[in-house]
């Protein structure tokens, strides 16, 4: 147990995450993941700071199950070209490489979040922690 208090973000986050721009139409955005087999990933500026968090679920809630079906609509096609913005949740609960473990599963269980970036000081992401990163972690503890 008590190697559990010093796991640090750092340690069970993943590295270098994909990103998407505010402007990254919706079809591309769910291209992204599905070829990543992501579920989330951060909404950058220009700049790379980090402005929201997008995940399969946004993508999938604004998009029509209808789309390359026989039951498609004109508007069905005229959603899939929203951009990420217009669906992203903005500024996400984020965590920095030292926080603790103990700190993201808090946050993890009060926000019900599947995710959370990890920011630098420049609030640019540089990783994102998943409760299954979490659950790695305890995995471990347990050999």
């Amino acid at each position: 147990m008590e190697r559990l208090r010093s796991v640090t973000v750092r340690e069970m986050m993943t590295p270098d995450p994909y990103v998407v721009t505010e402007g990254v139409e919706l079809l591309a955005a769910m291209e992204m993941m599905r070829d990543h087999d992501i579920r989330q990933m951060p909404v950058v500026d220009e700049d790379g700071r980090l402005v929201g968090i997008v995940t399969d679920r946004d993508l999938r809630q604004a998009l029509s199950p209808h789309l390359y079906t026989e039951h498609e609509t004109g508007q069905d096609v005229l959603d899939a070209y929203e951009t990420v913005g217009e669906v992203m949740v903005g500024e996400p609960v984020t965590v920095m490489p030292d926080d603790g473990l103990e700190e993201v599963v808090d946050i993890l269980l009060s926000t019900k979040v599947g995710g959370l970036p990890v920011v630098d000081l420049e609030n640019a992401p540089i990783g994102i922690v998943t409760y299954l990163d979490v659950l790695a972690v305890l995995q471990e503890s347990f050999e």
